[in-house]
């Protein structure tokens, strides 16, 4: 169950099978971060206020990584980016 923080309300699903590419840094040094994996999510929405999350389950697999054919082209074409979490 996914509970929005803000309104207390239970959230429900608004679209199954949606993409997102997850970003990460390339090189330790680095703080510049590049796409790195497509994975599949649900979109799940707030009734109340309108907020949505993506969720993956940890169970999925990425549907394309980095180094795979194409990877660049379809990365364009997907509106949904999770960046690298940080402490910063």
């Amino acid at each position: 169950m996914f509970v929005c923080v803000d309104c207390g309300r239970q959230m429900r699903p608004k679209k199954n099978g949606v993409e997102f590419v997850e970003f990460a840094r390339m090189s330790s040094g680095s703080s510049e971060q590049f796409p790195y994996k497509i994975w599949s999510s649900d979109l799940w929405e707030c009734q109340d206020c309108k907020r949505t999350i993506a969720y993956s389950s940890p169970a999925q697999k990425p549907l394309a990584e980095h180094f795979h054919s194409g990877f660049d082209e379809r990365c364009n074409a997907i509106p949904i980016a999770a960046k690298e979490w940080t402490r910063a």
